[in-house]
């Protein structure tokens, strides 16, 4: 009795701990902070994950989603991998703490949601709240309540059989304006200008490509992909380009990349590796992986060759 009142009085005190650092964090940063005292003592009932046997087709946009693990179905609850919320313009951060506990924190427009591991305790804008379904980690991946993230963020999303199985089809939410203008006022500092009214920043840091139109000193950011990046023995050049050639797709023995946006010889942007039955080979992003090309999702550069004429500006930075 005494050995399981102090864990769970150590559980207790370190989730307090946590919330309070990270809630000063986001008070320093950005001038408005939840207030700790509501980050109440976490339900004692861990629940356990029982997934029903349904295949969850994942589309973002309408765009099906490959890279991620799929969503999963418990208790009559959607729940998704929590880095496909980068898809959805909301930012992440995971944090495991005292060697055991599992937090992934997610945010939009600096409004924090905790979802702590296999857990139905949360804290929802500073407010301590049970929710009906529970973060779940499986295979060392967190999973979170696409209700609750609904809910909190105003994400909308569809569902639809399909035969077997379920189609599911979110709609990103736009890009938080406090990171469209820490990116436009990047790039107008660095006093980029290009031939068209397109620009493309590519922040090797972040593993982002940022589409912008308008003109030097002027530049408003449209468009921002999740991409892959050279590896550590390969990497990505950084500088000033010019987009100066558009290829239908480079063939390779068992996959091709395509379209390809050639931007400095060899190098050039790209979709990730697709086998040719259409069926991704290897669809991450988010990594260093490739021989020096960016890499993007399909959709992502197939929207991108459509839209970015020749002679644009491509900027990439190692920040």
């Amino acid at each position: 009795m005494m050995k399981k009142t102090c864990t769970r009085y150590l559980f207790t005190a370190s989730l307090i701990l946590l919330c309070i650092i990270a809630t000063a964090s986001y008070a320093a940063e950005f001038g408005g902070a939840a207030d700790p005292t509501e980050a109440t003592e976490p339900t004692e009932e861990i629940v356990q994950s029982v997934w029903q046997d349904v295949w969850i087709n994942t589309y973002v946009n309408s765009s099906l989603e490959t890279a991620f693990a799929p969503a999963r179905m418990l208790n009559e609850d959607i729940l998704i991998p929590y880095t496909l919320c980068e898809r959805l313009n909301l930012e992440t951060e995971r944090i495991v703490y005292l060697g055991e506990h599992d937090c992934v924190i997610v945010s939009y427009n600096n409004q924090p949601v905790y979802f702590f591991a296999d857990n139905v305790y949360a804290i929802r804008f500073g407010t301590a709240v049970d929710f009906r379904s529970p973060a779940v980690v499986e295979d060392s991946m967190m999973y979170l309540s696409l209700t609750e993230l609904s809910e909190a963020f105003g994400i909308s999303f569809d569902i639809k059989n399909a035969g077997a199985d379920i189609d599911l089809n979110i709609f990103a939410l736009p890009i938080p304006r406090n990171l469209k203008n820490e990116y436009s006022e990047f790039v107008h500092k660095m006093g980029i200008a290009s031939e068209t009214e397109y620009m493309i920043w590519v922040s090797k840091a972040n593993f982002r490509l940022c589409l912008f139109e308008g003109k030097k000193g002027d530049w408003a950011l449209v468009k921002s992909f999740p991409c892959a990046i050279g590896a550590k023995k390969t990497p990505t050049c950084e500088g000033q380009y010019r987009f100066y050639s558009l290829e239908k797709m480079w063939k390779y023995d068992k996959y091709y990349v395509g379209p390809v946006m050639r931007f400095n010889r060899g190098y050039a942007i790209h979709s990730t590796l697709i086998r040719y039955n259409g069926e991704p080979y290897d669809d991450r992003v988010g990594v260093r992986i490739s021989h020096g090309c960016i890499r993007l999702h399909k959709a992502d550069i197939d929207y991108l060759a459509q839209t970015v004429p020749l002679y644009s500006r491509i900027y990439i930075t190692g920040v």
